[in-house]
């Protein structure tokens, strides 16, 4: 991967040496492990993420019928909450498609830039909103896959075993979204940690407030943002409860 002499996040959490034991995609039994990728839109055939685009099986291509019968029309690889469609823009902002990279670029293939898990599947989500009803309509949809998939036994669905969203409420009370919390907690219970970044400011969430960070949800990981210094990024929230870790997002390389 032409990019990676230059991805200092990758050498800074020692990537090489987790690729050493692994390099991700599957389970020790086969299993094709997904992540669900929520933003606001993504480039789904970009040269280094449509190999690791999730495919549904069961679903025929826009052939305007709910195939797997999960309650979504053509759903191949991913769902746009905004229109209730599947229809993913490839146009927007770029964030998408670089989170997508950083989770799930292919790797070692020449492309590009490597990525921490080389194989990894990742179902894009259009649903990045500061409005609950949005979120929760996303997260829904992820719920969805990883119950059918439970129900079936791996035979329809998709193994989704980590949400991640980038987006939020600044400064947003728990109690002003009790809905949005509980969600992590009913996506925990069905086998989806859930991650969430902290606000792009120098605050402490713990007194401020902010959503998805302070939810209390044992199933949530809220990260902040941290340099090639491993130290906080100058813009990036904090708290003593709250925030978890930190993960680099400072001049980070990515699709």
């Amino acid at each position: 991967d032409p990019s990676f002499p230059v991805q200092w996040n990758l050498k800074n959490v020692d990537a090489e040496k987790a690729w050493s034991i692994a390099t991700g995609g599957i389970t020790k039994d086969s299993q094709e492990i997904v992540i669900a990728v929520i933003e606001e839109s993504f480039l789904l055939n970009h040269d280094d993420l449509k190999a690791n685009v999730w495919v549904n099986r069961h679903e025929i291509p826009n052939n305007n019928v709910d195939d797997d019968k999960n309650g979504y029309v053509d759903d191949v690889s991913g769902w746009n909450t905004f229109d209730d469609s599947s229809y993913i823009y490839p146009a927007g902002s770029s964030h998408g498609t670089m989170v997508a990279g950083m989770l799930g670029a292919k790797t070692n293939n020449t492309t590009d830039v490597a990525s921490l898990n080389w194989d990894v599947k990742f179902v894009a989500v259009q649903g990045s909103s500061t409005l609950e009803s949005v979120a929760l309509k996303s997260y829904d949809y992820v719920l969805g896959l990883r119950k059918m998939y439970n129900r079936s036994n791996g035979d329809s669905g998709a193994y989704i075993i980590v949400s991640n969203s980038s987006f939020g409420v600044n400064r947003g009370k728990p109690q002003n979204f009790p809905a949005w919390c509980e969600m992590y907690n009913i996506m925990g219970r069905a086998g989806i940690i859930s991650v969430g970044a902290g606000p792009n400011s120098n605050e402490d969430v713990d007194a401020v407030g902010d959503i998805p960070t302070t939810c209390p949800s044992n199933y949530l990981i809220a990260v902040t943002s941290i340099d090639r210094n491993d130290r906080k990024a100058v813009n990036s929230g904090f708290g003593k409860v709250s925030i978890d870790m930190g993960a680099p997002g400072v001049d980070v390389i990515s699709t």
